[in-house]
């Protein structure tokens, strides 16, 4: 499972900021670790897709963690940020995401970690790993831990620290 997966992820990274790329319930689960951990944690939760963003909301509400630093794709593409520690990618459908993938990627902070969900998909698969080539970066298949019963499965990248 992805929530089990990213939270594992954040206990051992302990990054200082988390990048959470399609809200729900992974954006429940950062901000609970974040709520868990003595380090000061930023976390930002970002979706193309309104009403999802609104539902996120209420549900973050709904349980009694912070609901801060929910944004739309496009606002959140203009800001000026810090580099992210730990980043989900789960945004959108296949081709948005293929297409973003290069602008997420400069989000990733020297040693960070990016998973990226949806890798059943062998042509977004395929723009995966052309992408993650172009900066020399490795994929690791996270396939044995994340399958699910639809044959959905994550893998995840770390940008080295030299």
């Amino acid at each position: 499972m992805n929530r089990l997966l990213v939270f594992y992820l954040a206990t051992k990274k302990k990054p200082r900021w988390i990048l959470d790329l399609g809200s729900g319930f992974s954006s429940f689960t950062f901000r609970l670790y974040s709520m868990n951990t003595s380090n000061e944690v930023g976390v930002y939760s970002v979706d193309d897709d309104q009403q999802w963003l609104e539902k996120t909301r209420s549900y973050l509400t709904a349980k009694g963690v912070r609901s801060d630093n929910l944004l739309h794709w496009r606002d959140f593409q203009n800001l000026n940020i810090a580099k992210f520690d730990l980043i989900f990618y789960d945004l959108g459908y296949p081709n948005v995401r293929a297409k973003s993938l290069p602008f997420v990627l400069s989000l990733l902070d020297r040693g960070g970690i990016i998973v990226l969900d949806d890798m059943h998909k062998s042509q977004y698969r395929a723009n995966v790993r052309r992408a993650l080539g172009e900066r020399q970066l490795k994929l690791f298949s996270m396939r044995a831990y994340t399958l699910d019963k639809l044959g959905r499965f994550s893998s995840l990248a770390i940008l080295p620290t030299t």
